[in-house]
């Protein structure tokens, strides 16, 4: 999810990964989750105000750069900065994030296939969830096999090399 599909709320500060909804492309070959970390560190400095508390919630991919912003970056940010982590798997070498048969399937998406996305994306959700909220889920799968989220197939696998690379034992651990 990129961040700017999140609703525009007055006080948050919505910032999208690399090469995905509105972020920047990295000129690197290929780039780690501490290059996105450190690429936001410099956003939250340049713009929150160091003499209030200062809220960092990083979701999925999001709590692996969080941890990093707390355990490599802290100095550089808000003196009162506090951290939320909401992911599935710190991705340590005993829990990966992304497995290969995850990777395998996340792959046969097909742009403009709504019904591979559905395939795809559906365990996402949880049953009672798809069920309670059935036309809000459809629309996000056709949402994301129209490339709505402005993330294409290779910034795509670019994510997924970072991802599967980070190791978040010693950060999630600190």
């Amino acid at each position: 999810m990129a961040a700017s599909e999140l609703p525009a709320v007055d006080g948050l500060l919505r910032l999208d990964n690399p090469e995905i909804g509105q972020g920047e492309t990295l000129d690197l070959p290929a780039y780690t989750l501490k290059h996105v970390a450190a690429l936001h560190a410099r956003r939250i400095a340049a713009i929150a105000d160091p003499t209030r508390p200062f809220w960092v919630l990083g979701m999925s991919m999001g709590g692996m750069i969080a941890s990093l912003l707390a355990t490599e970056f802290r100095t550089q940010l808000p003196r009162d900065t506090r951290f939320v982590f909401l992911v599935t798997s710190a991705n340590t070498p005993s829990v990966p994030a992304i497995t290969e048969a995850r990777l395998a399937d996340w792959t046969r998406a097909r742009p403009g296939s709504v019904e591979s996305f559905r395939d795809v994306m559906a365990p996402f959700f949880s049953k009672a969830f798809a069920r309670a909220n059935a036309a809000a889920t459809e629309a996000y799968f056709q949402y994301r096999a129209a490339g709505a989220n402005g993330q294409s197939p290779r910034a795509f696998m670019r994510q997924v090399t970072a991802l599967r690379a980070f190791d978040g034992t010693r950060s999630f651990a600190a």
